[in-house]
């Protein structure tokens, strides 16, 4: 028989104690971790206020005995739909009947579901104001097109790897059409890629992701009266479950940005919109990816409660802390898409151009906010503002937390003269990305602002 050494005797004994207390734990846990109910998908993801539809979950996890869904809108109820099974009233698995009164906004809301295992995780519902239908199979290719009318929502799904959709819509020449792909805003995993052919199959236009919303944008003036395509499809001709979306063709509106950005809270000011097929909107020197932009000024109201957030659409975990409300311009044929605008803590003092040399510096009052807009590539804004000695300031620039797609850098010089009275710059500070994620493996707040 071996014998054991009186220190290997105690290291096999504080072995057998760790591996018994790594044991225990596991056990611990494993008999803590109780199963959850989990929600990943829906089919529709949305529907016209004051209509019903048949709502499926179609994917998630710890789905057993789920009977209810919850909307956090009171005029969104559902109830789970039945069948006559041997004589008696059996519910359908995971299928609910879902009415929406006429009454609700349009906007994004939750849904979550109700089983056995307690209530899931929210998804996003999109209620609308325009018509809709729901995507029919087959229409892998354009000799299978499905019908839309223009001004109509239609809720669709890429399958599966490779899945193309296609669609037609009767135009006429003259008509400003926008193809708006919802995906991204109500948390699908697509990432659409739009394409629009005339009716003799040439490709008109090819939209990709925008920098803000994440979605494509189909901007066309149709030249001439006849039947028009639309193929739709994942960048990467990925698909699944989990691939939902909502797709607008309209003549409608379409906001693109609001100048100045930001308002005191209790406000009732005079803002600029910019966009696209808006009512009475006159044309603009602004272009986006080659498209020009109109402009209409308009007055908005802001709430009296500083400290508010009502997005109706999703927002990016950076912008969670920002303070903000909705605006949208209605017309014949339905509301524009929801554009933030944000709750200052002063009135902004608005950018004036020319500002791109130090020597064309605006002056501003400090402490106070500035609202600007890097108009063209290469814009500088530079600014100059009286200081005392030990003054501290917080410089702060707010965009891409703020739905833009600018990268911020903002340099801070002191201005001083020489003897022979010219003006020397000396550099104080450089302030570009903040790296820090304070919710890390949580959410990622890291942003491109300064």
């Amino acid at each position: 028989m071996r014998k054991i050494a009186p220190f290997e005797s105690r290291r096999i004994g504080l072995w057998s104690v760790v591996a018994l207390g790594l044991l225990l734990s596991v056990a611990s846990n494993a008999q803590a971790q109780l199963p959850s109910t989990r929600l990943l998908a829906v089919f529709p993801p949305g529907a016209q206020a004051g209509t019903a539809v048949d709502l499926t979950i179609t994917n998630g996890l710890e789905l057993e005995e789920v009977n209810r869904l919850l909307f956090n809108h009171p005029g969104i109820v559902s109830a789970q739909k039945m069948q006559d099974v041997a004589g008696k009233p059996t519910p359908v698995v995971n299928q609910f009947a879902v009415t929406v009164s006429a009454d609700v906004p349009p906007g994004n809301y939750e849904v979550r579901a109700v089983g056995f295992f307690g209530i899931s995780n929210p998804r996003t519902f999109v209620v609308g104001a325009k018509k809709e239908l729901n995507e029919t199979e087959p229409n892998n290719t354009r000799e299978v097109a499905g019908a839309v009318e223009l001004n109509q929502t239609v809720n669709g799904r890429i399958n599966g790897a490779t899945d193309i959709d296609w669609f037609k819509f009767a135009g006429k020449a003259g008509q400003r059409v926008l193809g708006d792909c919802v995906a991204r805003r109500l948390d699908s995993k697509l990432d659409a890629t739009l394409e629009m052919y005339d009716p003799s199959g040439k490709r008109l236009a090819l939209a990709r992701n925008t920098l803000v919303s994440k979605d494509a944008l189909l901007d066309v003036t149709l030249p001439a009266d006849g039947e028009y395509l639309v193929k739709l499809y994942d960048f990467v001709f990925a698909g699944g479950e989990d691939y939902p979306y909502r797709l607008s063709l309209t003549t409608g509106p379409h906001i693109d940005f609001i100048v100045p950005p930001a308002g005191t809270p209790g406000s009732n000011g005079q803002y600029t919109v910019y966009g696209r097929n808006l009512p009475g909107g006159q044309p603009s020197d602004v272009v986006s990816r080659g498209r020009p932009l109109e402009k209409l000024v308009v007055s908005i109201a802001l709430p009296a409660q500083g400290d508010t957030l009502d997005p109706k659409t999703v927002l990016e975990p950076f912008s969670a802390g920002m303070d903000a409300v909705p605006f949208s311009i209605n017309s014949p044929v339905g509301p524009s898409n929801p554009v933030m605008v944000y709750l200052s803590g002063a009135a902004s003092t608005l950018e004036v151009e020319p500002n791109n040399l130090g020597t064309q510096s605006q002056p501003i009052t400090a402490p106070g906010e500035v609202a600007g807009q890097f108009g063209t590539r290469g814009d500088i804004d530079c600014f100059a503002f009286e200081a005392k000695a030990k003054d501290a300031f917080w410089i702060e620039v707010i965009a891409h937390r703020a739905g833009s797609a600018a990268d911020p850098v903002v340099v801070l010089d002191q201005v001083k003269k020489n003897e022979k009275g010219e003006e020397v710059l000396t550099r104080i500070s450089a302030l570009d990305d903040d790296p820090a994620n304070p919710l890390l493996n949580l959410f990622d707040t890291v942003n491109d602002d300064s």
